[in-house]
């Protein structure tokens, strides 16, 4: 994305008074756009097919399907899109579902910040914008945390790769300073997910935090 574009969004959400509230810190930011708003699923399905959007903020508890079910859309029509849900349900089950139905980062409506317009701006560099109940959730839930084992999966060169994200160091910054392309570290990081459970190196750090491999 040009540093000139904005971040072109979109929302689902039901409950009135909420979604004028994330319309309005939309309208006012200089990073982003709405694209549309939609109150019901059917209504979201409708926009997605005819269009195009960067992210896609979605509530859970909608009248007439579960916001899961437009996940799957939104992820099935427009895959390069970014998803993230806002909503008031935290339960194990709700989450992974909408994990592996697509959605990229998960919000529950309490933590969410009167400007989140940062969550949406990582969200769309890659990032995954967890509430913290809610990335221990999906630890658990991968047995991540409880089935602790000494010895990391990962080889040499992948775990090099962790780590140096894991200080905060970019892609690009870890592809120059090991004489690699992009590409190359881009595929060292998608083992990497494979390997740990996970689909983001948020939750990767994370989980190798957890269990010491990396400071």
């Amino acid at each position: 994305m040009l540093s000139s574009e904005k971040i072109r969004v979109a929302i689902v959400e039901d409950q009135y008074e909420f979604r004028l509230h994330i319309e309005e810190v939309i309208l006012h930011s200089h990073e982003c756009s709405l694209i549309w708003s939609a109150s019901t699923g059917y209504e979201a399905i409708n926009q997605i097919r005819v269009s195009d959007f960067d992210i896609l903020l979605c509530d859970l508890g909608l009248p007439d399907m579960s916001g899961i079910q437009v996940v799957q859309e939104a992820h099935k029509i427009r895959p390069h899109s970014n998803i993230m849900i806002i909503t008031l349900f935290g339960d194990d089950d709700t989450v992974i579902k909408s994990m592996q139905s697509g959605a990229k980062g998960y919000i529950l409506k309490n933590d969410l910040p009167t400007n989140f317009i940062n969550d949406i701006k990582a969200l769309h560099r890659g990032d995954s914008p967890l509430s913290p109940k809610i990335a221990r959730a999906i630890l658990k839930k991968l047995n991540l945390i409880n089935n602790v084992h000494n010895h990391h999966p990962l080889t040499p060169k992948e775990y090099q790769v962790l780590q140096m994200i894991a200080s905060g160091k970019s892609l690009k910054s870890v592809a120059n300073e090991l004489g690699n392309a992009t590409s190359t570290i881009s595929g060292y990081t998608k083992s990497i997910y494979k390997k740990l459970g996970v689909n983001s190196m948020t939750q990767a750090t994370y989980y190798a935090r957890q269990q010491g491999w990396v400071k």
